[in-house]
């Protein structure tokens, strides 16, 4: 892992290697030998992870920041998903990411984001992932309200048709359809992201404490709630529906927190 940046004297680019120093500490600038001291070590642009360079920030949730980044040995632009180091300490969380990285990595589907390759650099666990240019279908709802019910339909139909591939392809289930992990590209073609807890239906714990249910209150399906079974692709198709009164009416089915 590598941070970059500019000597306050001389403005030379400068990288150094993580663990080479500790913040705070002073050593000289390699081009005009002024005294600089190493900064905080913050994720951001400039950081590179494993040969990925980090451009900008593109967003954060409950299992890490999402970065845009540049794969320097394929020289294509990639969407970085960085587990946050703490979680690296929390078993159950860590299975969970890498449960995204082999669940993403299995599918082939030209409307489900792929997985690039995953790895961990200075305890630091990343997935690498396709960069789709365009925005959530949630942001696209928010900025102009509700959606034509033939371009409604046509999204739905291509989600349905990625959903389907996901079952019958490899028995997997999404588990948190909603607008946010809906991409549309700048074609306005829909693209299934965040398989993070996605589980094969066969490998489906039966566990109905609060900490075994995933999934957005306003969307996920009443058996995940009430933990009457495990769920299967029947409940990627009722939040499917859920998304698709979101898409059509311009609000949430369920305004209810809990």
């Amino acid at each position: 892992m590598e941070f970059e940046f500019s000597c306050n004297r001389c403005k030379a680019l400068l990288s150094v290697e993580d663990g080479t120093y500790e913040p705070g500490e002073a050593f000289p600038c390699p081009e005009c030998g002024a005294k600089l001291f190493m900064r905080p070590r913050v994720m951001g642009p400039g950081t590179t992870i494993a040969g990925f360079r980090i451009k900008e920030l593109l967003g954060e949730g409950a299992m890490g920041q999402i970065f845009l980044a540049h794969q320097a040995s394929m020289d294509r632009d990639v969407a970085l998903k960085l587990l946050p180091r703490q979680f690296s300490t929390h078993p159950d969380l860590l299975q969970r990411f890498q449960n995204e990285i082999r669940n993403t990595a299995r599918l082939e589907h030209s409307n489900i984001v792929r997985a690039y390759e995953a790895g961990e650099d200075k305890g630091l666990h990343f997935l690498a992932m396709e960069y789709i240019r365009g925005e959530t279908l949630d942001a696209w709802l928010q900025r102009e309200g509700p959606m034509a019910q033939d371009d409604a339909l046509r999204i739905v139909r291509i989600l349905a048709d990625a959903l389907e591939h996901a079952w019958e392809e490899h028995h997997l289930i999404h588990q948190d359809i909603k607008p946010g992990n809906v991409l549309l590209d700048l074609k306005g073609d829909p693209h299934l992201a965040d398989m993070g807890i996605s589980q094969i239906h066969s490998e489906q714990a039966t566990d109905t404490t609060d900490e075994a249910l995933f999934g957005t209150p306003n969307y996920v399906s009443p058996e995940q709630v009430e933990g009457l079974r495990p769920p299967d692709n029947r409940s990627d198709i009722y939040s499917l529906g859920a998304t698709l009164h979101h898409m059509l009416t311009g609000v949430i089915p369920f305004e209810g927190l809990d």
